[in-house]
């Protein structure tokens, strides 16, 4: 809706570079919070009272056209017929970013409907109460919000685990100096440019929809074929003196509480420049949060751990995560404390697959490893 508008490229470049080194991720982000603040006071002067515009107008056309009794006034009424169905785009494009209804492409009039779409999500999404830590019942708006906050600030608080060196140490080194000159070459402006133009024009990006894992050669669908296999293999194993298990690892809030410093760690033992590192990493702590109650914004949260849900980046950084886990597990493995399952001589032998947050290991139902499981993963 604002770039439809001539006055919002005046807006941004007049509030762009102002003050500012846009050398620095700091300055970067400076600058766009002005411009962000700028452009909300703007959208409201210029796009704020739609409908009330709307009818404002529609009023004066109609005392035009009674006026108009000789065809004099033919060209301010096409004028006010012209702003009537500017306002009137404009109110579409409103309540249709306001409804999220991405599917419905641009054409009819849907206003009503977006409208419809828009005030179901509002009411699903109010908080009429909430219970705090204590077990207390809250109410008011300020209460739940307060509650709200204290629990994220709960969730993005590191814990500074003191474990990192042992898992780091078992992390082989796999980043080669072609991967790392690839890289750390300069950004182009066609990359900028093809970037932009790949977000979503009424909303914010996110992993591509299309994406099915995390390397572009392989689907997500690959490891549910090989687990279905190996469930199978279980269900149906009635002979022999070993049996096998399966065990499902799930992470709570795994995204938010993923430690920085674990992170830095692993990107440097995997072999990352540390140029490249240090951007990753300026891109992970630059961020703060805000609670949003019933359409009321509170809290200014700083994380010290966490990834951004929603951030094409996240899933990938989640992935370089879990090979400490990856790795306690090939170590064990190596040392023979961890077996694995083979469903057929000659086949490779599977200790764990990795589902994002979700994870599922395998190895023998014996005491012996089960201690080595019960040792292993948890120290991450």
């Amino acid at each position: 809706m604002w770039v439809k508008n001539a006055e919002c490229k005046y807006i941004i470049e007049n509030s762009w570079g102002v003050d500012f080194d846009l050398g620095t991720p700091e300055g970067v982000m400076a600058n766009l919070s002005r411009c962000a603040t700028e452009l909300l006071k703007w959208s409201s002067n210029v796009f704020g009272q739609i409908p009330k515009k709307i009818q404002a107008k529609r009023n004066e056309l109609n005392s035009l056209t009674l006026q108009d009794k000789d065809g004099a006034l033919s060209t301010e009424i096409n004028s006010l017929r012209k702003e009537v169905n500017d306002l009137l785009d404009d109110e579409e494009i409103y309540w249709g970013q306001r409804a999220k209804a991405h599917w419905l492409k641009e054409g009819d009039k849907n206003t009503k409907f977006f409208h419809t779409q828009a005030s179901e999500r509002r009411k699903q999404n109010t908080i009429l109460g909430i219970e705090d830590s204590q077990g207390r019942w809250c109410n008011e708006r300020d209460s739940i919000a307060q509650v709200a906050v204290e629990y994220f600030e709960t969730i993005y608080e590191t814990n500074s685990p003191t474990l990192i060196h042992e898992i780091i140490a078992a992390i082989p080194t796999k980043v080669i100096a072609e991967m790392n000159e690839s890289l750390n070459k300069n950004f182009t402006r066609k990359e900028v440019v093809m970037a932009l133009k790949q977000i979503h024009p009424t909303k914010a990006p996110g992993p591509d929809e299309n994406q099915g894992a995390f390397t572009s050669d392989r689907l997500i669908t690959d490891n549910v074929l090989v687990a279905f296999e190996l469930m199978h293999f279980l269900n149906y194993k009635n002979v022999g003196n070993e049996g096998y298990m399966a065990a499902k690892l799930d992470v709570s809030k795994a995204f938010d509480r993923v430690e920085w410093c674990f992170i830095q760690a692993v990107m440097q033992k995997l072999g990352f420049n540390p140029k490249w590192v240090n951007l990753v990493m300026r891109c992970i702590t630059s961020v703060s949060y805000l609670v949003l109650i019933n359409g009321a914004a509170y809290g200014n949260i700083t994380p010290t751990r966490g990834l951004r849900q929603g951030d094409p980046l996240s899933p990938t950084l989640f992935l370089i995560c879990t090979e400490g886990l990856s790795a306690l597990i090939h170590e064990a493995a190596r040392n023979q404390l961890w077996t694995g399952i083979s469903i057929s001589r000659g086949c490779l032998r599977v200790t764990y697959l990795f589902f994002a947050d979700d994870s599922i290991l395998f190895c023998k139902a014996s005491a012996e490893e089960c201690r080595g499981f019960e040792a292993h993963p948890p120290k991450i």
